[in-house]
């Protein structure tokens, strides 16, 4: 066979995919408390990630089977609304708003990742969601 790599990467999320940060700001996102983890990454993470181990890659350098392509905090889905909601003008959460994400309350580690020497422009959800607010103001 051919050797591979499996990037798995989390909820991606940015300028482009900015399908959570609507959900909070139309009130469409009211998860119980506490609510299951969640994790993120934001695009230009992404994008950056694959391009860091394509270079290793061509570059000769071992590469691992699969790497989780993650930010560096996973994070209570209900403290990501509560930061968001701090942050800009949200309306309050309709009666048939979602209460949680998906089945499951995983916190990804990204440490193989980073061994690798990557490092992240948007290393939280905060930093990542902060730029697209600044950017829509």
């Amino acid at each position: 066979g051919f050797p591979a790599t499996v990037v798995r990467f989390s909820g991606i999320y940015g300028h482009t995919r900015k399908r959570f940060l609507d959900a909070v700001q139309k009130g469409k996102m009211n998860p119980r408390t506490p609510a299951p983890y969640s994790n993120r990454i934001h695009e230009a993470d992404a994008a950056r990630a694959i391009a860091h181990l394509s270079r290793m890659a061509l570059d000769g350098r071992p590469l691992e089977s699969c790497y989780l392509a993650s930010d560096c905090e996973p994070v209570r889905l209900d403290e990501a609304v509560a930061w968001v909601r701090e942050q800009v003008d949200c309306q309050p959460p309709v009666a048939d708003a979602r209460t949680g994400g998906r089945a499951g309350s995983k916190r990804c580690n990204n440490q193989r990742l980073l061994d690798t020497g990557f490092r992240f422009e948007y290393p939280d959800y905060k930093a990542g969601y902060l730029a697209i607010i600044r950017d829509t103001d």
